[in-house]
């Protein structure tokens, strides 16, 4: 996966918004004259302008380019001379230039700015968070199943112990207080078993769920990425929910 170095700032001349993605220069956007002039203009000869952001594997950093200048991110300005960066990430808001009387700052859609620089997210270690959410599911059904089970002998057991006294066979009656004990050892041993674990299925269901819903997010937008297999979001090649590319 390409890193990027994107240069984002106000074309001269029109007054859009225009940027160098590892030092060409892409086409500008908006209208003409739908930035103001309190953006910083880039200037193609000299690899500067208002902003820089870089890309680093699925890391977003950006650093302010014009000391003179200010670049806002959640509405904090950054390192005016650009000597250490701020992480960025497509949730955050970035603004551009002074507030000029009751204008604010001029806003940057980052995400939108990615995409037209066809930076494209790493998404392979999600396919080891799904494998070990599939892996850990299966051992608490498992665990489940396992306790129903002998919930079920122990039941059998006392049926069995029961419908044994009313047998008048005397081999049958030879076994009651065999079957008996053993349904009442069972039994103890069950019950035991229950309330020092007590039924940890759905417990462990919910705390798995939740960290899945942390873990299993989009590198970009980090909205989480629902029940897809991560093999299949490759394939699919970006986010659904914010549409940036995935790395194949």
């Amino acid at each position: 996966m390409e890193n990027l170095d994107i240069i984002i700032g106000r074309e001269d001349g029109t007054n859009r918004l225009a940027m160098l993605v590892n030092g060409t220069k892409k086409q500008a956007a908006g209208t003409p004259n739908s930035v103001p002039m309190t953006v910083s203009r880039l200037k193609p000869d000299q690899m500067t302008g208002h902003c820089r952001i870089v890309t680093q594997g699925n890391d977003v950093w950006i650093y302010n380019l014009n000391p003179q200048n200010v670049t806002y991110v959640n509405g904090e300005p950054i390192c005016a001379d650009g000597s250490f960066p701020t992480q960025l990430s497509a949730k955050d808001k970035v603004q551009l230039g002074y507030p000029q009387e009751n204008n604010a700052p001029y806003s940057v859609n980052i995400l939108s700015a990615l995409k037209a620089a066809n930076w494209s997210a790493d998404i392979h270690h999600l396919l080891h968070v799904w494998k070990q959410y599939d892996y850990d599911n299966e051992k608490i059904d498992i665990g489940q199943q396992r306790m129903n089970a002998m919930q079920s002998v122990t039941g059998i057991l006392s049926m069995g112990a029961t419908a044994a006294l009313f047998v008048p066979n005397p081999t049958i009656a030879s076994l009651r207080p065999v079957l008996i004990t053993i349904a009442l050892a069972l039994m103890v041993v069950f019950a035991v078993f229950r309330f020092r674990k007590g039924n940890m299925g759905p417990v462990q269901k919910k705390r798995l769920n939740e960290q899945f819903h942390r873990d299993y997010v989009c590198p970009c937008c980090g909205q989480f990425l629902g029940n897809i297999p991560g093999n299949e979001l490759i394939s699919l090649g970006k986010c659904t929910k914010c549409g940036i590319s995935y790395a194949s």
